[in-house]
């Protein structure tokens, strides 16, 4: 039997799906403005955040929190420092071994393989990395060069990597560390930085502070090798923000050799606003040649809340989200996205201490324009990901009949 679920329906493009998929409000580990927990990635349709000086990575759902690895050993084994210590009583120095910390950043490449960093908050923390498999069996030390005119300085959170940092197909990383002006754009392959393909760029408008976070605007690791191969600058393959500057997102010509800057125009929608969103965090993806930018927005005379908006390149906006229970609000905290097929996005929000959420992100319209569809008289029905469905049972699809699509649910 068919019911009509009335969420959205659509003639042609620019229309999507925004959904609510779970959240959790209670006892979500952490403080929002400080603390041992800041900043979160997300992996098997969880949210997973780390604990910098328990050395523990966390899952978050809606079913609650759990302890999934422990990187106290790795830690050990790969970055034990000695350190001459001097004693006040006999005036003795002795040497002593010391193990860091884990870093507040954590980040998961499209092969599940998770990114961590240590020694927070030293300028270690943009050079003295772990990788941790997707099966969470082995680790990998992960000791970077960075490119000419980029140094080591404090970095707190790691955008998405494109690709997989264990495979010969590799996969790029974008570090926006505190102080510099040139962002560094670094290539893993086979665990080992890739360093002829690792490159600075070009200087920045606003020097790094340890807010900005840089994301990906290209998706596939062979077209930034192309440009590599072709001596081209890299400073199109991203976009950055810094919460300081909420409103204001950075990215670059197609040269690379002009930065420029999207106003986020929409300042008050369905009673949440964009301006004075001072809160951590944003992401990108693409669905079609299209890219979106996921941000924080925040209550009306509010700087920040556990909201987002979401805006396509042109500065449009698509779409807003505010949680019912947005009884919370911080500074510190993460925006992930993760692939759910051709044509739909997982969305999460992490806020440390207050909330944790999934939302999930469909562009029907670009759905509709890629199915060959004339005057259909019986109904087509597609999954998420867009494969067409013979006999659809027992779940959520897209009924495409007439030129025409809608969601519907099949029981």
């Amino acid at each position: 039997m068919l019911i009509g679920v009335v969420a959205i329906s659509a003639t042609g493009a620019n229309a999507q799906i925004l959904t609510e998929c779970w959240k959790n409000s209670t006892d979500i580990p952490g403080v929002s403005t400080s603390g041992d927990i800041r900043f979160a990635s997300a992996k098997d349709g969880k949210i997973i955040a780390i604990n910098y000086v328990a050395k523990k990575i966390i899952s978050i759902d809606d079913k609650g929190v759990t302890e999934i690895f422990d990187l106290s050993k790795a830690i050990a084994t790969y970055y034990t420092k000695e350190e001459i210590v001097f004693d006040e009583v006999t005036g003795e120095e002795s040497v002593e071994s010391v193990v860091p910390n884990a870093n507040t950043g954590i980040t998961v490449d499209d092969a599940g393989n998770i990114l961590v960093g240590t020694d927070f908050p030293s300028k270690a923390t943009a050079t003295d990395m772990i990788i941790i498999s997707a099966d969470l069996k082995e680790t990998y030390k992960l000791q970077l060069s960075l490119p000419e005119g980029v140094s080591a300085n404090r970095i707190d959170q790691y955008g998405k990597i494109v690709g997989d940092m264990l495979s010969e197909e590799g996969a790029y990383l974008w570090l926006a560390i505190n102080t510099n002006e040139k962002v560094a754009i670094v290539k893993i392959a086979n665990g080992k930085q890739v360093e002829e393909y690792s490159q600075a760029s070009a200087k920045v408008k606003i020097a790094m502070t340890s807010s900005t976070l840089a994301q990906p605007s290209m998706w596939n690791v062979a077209e930034i090798d192309a440009l590599m191969d072709n001596n081209k600058n890299l400073s199109p393959t991203f976009w950055s923000r810094n919460r300081l500057n909420p409103q204001q997102l950075y990215g670059w010509n197609e040269d690379g050799t002009e930065q420029v800057l999207m106003e986020l125009t929409e300042n008050d929608v369905n009673g949440i606003t964009t301006m004075k969103a001072g809160a951590e965090g944003f992401a990108t993806f693409n669905i079609a040649g299209v890219t979106y930018l996921v941000v924080p927005m925040s209550l009306e005379g509010s700087s920040r809340s556990c909201a987002i908006g979401i805006y396509d390149e042109t500065g449009k906006l698509r779409g807003t989200y505010t949680p019912n229970d947005n009884d919370g609000f911080g500074q510190m905290g993460s925006i992930v996205v993760e692939s759910d097929g051709e044509y739909a996005v997982n969305i999460y929000r992490f806020i440390p201490g207050t909330i944790a959420y999934k939302l999930n992100f469909y562009d029907i319209g670009t759905l509709v324009e890629d199915i060959e569809r004339e005057e259909n008289e019986e109904a087509v029905y597609y999954n998420f990901q867009g494969v067409k469905i013979a006999k659809p049972a027992n779940g959520v699809f897209i009924k495409v009949q007439g030129g025409k699509a809608s969601k519907v649910l099949v029981k």
